[in-house]
């Protein structure tokens, strides 16, 4: 469980079991001196595993993903006019050093080229409507699935409840990252300019 939820762990679990097993409390047959004490449960179940998926999408992005997009976006924003180092990193206001590293790996993959010499700086390999943001995600900082239980436990030849809640979160993350195209962020009707400050 994440750091900051006040919730026992065996209740918990208990409840994230009732909650997967059935809809209500009300169909396990309990006894009506014994279905408030469930029916708690299952309630503040819900509501802990709401806040702890909504944790879990918060962190899926780490800061190396965040500065690829940045990265990308600014020099989609500047297509055919190849972008110095600098300049990114000012425009981005990504760490220098930070970013170098970013570049590389994006280069790596094909998104990204470089071009030395006077003139010279870093461009999209790429036109912008055919960059999605996964795949960009993926460049630098995959986005990981949960396909076996992460505890190593034997006995759990499926994913339990929780664990598969989680992944379910992480696979519609990544279909919604793969629907979304560098093009179309540059094409929103927002007035904020994608991912970086503006000048």
């Amino acid at each position: 469980m994440p750091r900051g939820l006040e919730f026992p762990r065996s209740e918990f679990c208990y409840a994230l079991t009732l909650r997967h097993l059935c809809p209500t409390p009300s169909l396990f047959g309990v006894k009506p001196r014994h279905a408030f004490v469930h029916a708690r449960v299952y309630n503040r179940a819900a509501q802990t595993l709401q806040r702890y998926l909504l944790s879990e999408s918060e962190s899926m992005l780490s800061k190396t993903a965040e500065y690829a997009l940045r990265a990308i976006t600014c020099m989609a924003s500047q297509l055919g006019q190849p972008t110095s180092a600098d300049d990114l990193a000012e425009a981005t206001q990504v760490p220098r050093r930070y970013l170098n590293r970013v570049l590389q790996d994006l280069a790596a993959v094909g998104l990204v080229r470089s071009r030395s010499g006077p003139g010279g700086g870093y461009g999209l390999a790429h036109t912008p409507s055919e960059i999605t943001i996964l795949e960009i995600v993926n460049a630098v900082s995959p986005l990981e699935r949960i396909r076996s239980c992460p505890l190593g436990l034997k006995s759990h030849k499926q994913l339990c409840p929780l664990h598969a809640e989680l992944d379910r979160v992480y696979a519609a993350t990544e279909a919604a990252f793969a629907g979304v195209t560098v093009q179309q962020l540059l094409e929103s009707s927002n007035p904020i300019i994608p991912l970086r400050d503006a000048k």
